[in-house]
């Protein structure tokens, strides 16, 4: 992720999350468009929030946490893996449809 303050990535994830009002979600479309870094962290924010719920819907999530009480035996990062490569295969998804 890039260096942006907290306050922007709260920014971010009350508008992903459809939590701005429509005045304040118009103020973050136009950031959106007109500043990189922050178009950046906004879609590799959605793709890492894409790859949890993916994560979640096929049920991995659980074990995963569960091993952190373990001390992450095997595989020593399998969360942080797993997230990586579904958000890398959005990010794939998303540049071939655009």
């Amino acid at each position: 992720m890039t260096d942006i303050s907290l306050k922007d990535r709260e920014l971010i994830n009350r508008y992903l999350a459809h939590g701005l009002a429509d005045a304040e979600a118009i103020v973050v479309e136009t950031r959106i468009v007109e500043d990189p870094v922050f178009r950046n962290e906004v879609e590799l924010t959605e793709a890492l929030r894409d790859g949890l719920q993916e994560l979640q819907n096929r049920g991995e999530i659980a074990p995963l946490l569960s091993q952190r009480y373990t001390g992450w035996r095997q595989p020593r990062y399998a969360l942080a893996a797993s997230v990586a490569a579904v958000a890398s295969n959005a990010s794939a998804a998303a540049l071939s449809v655009g």
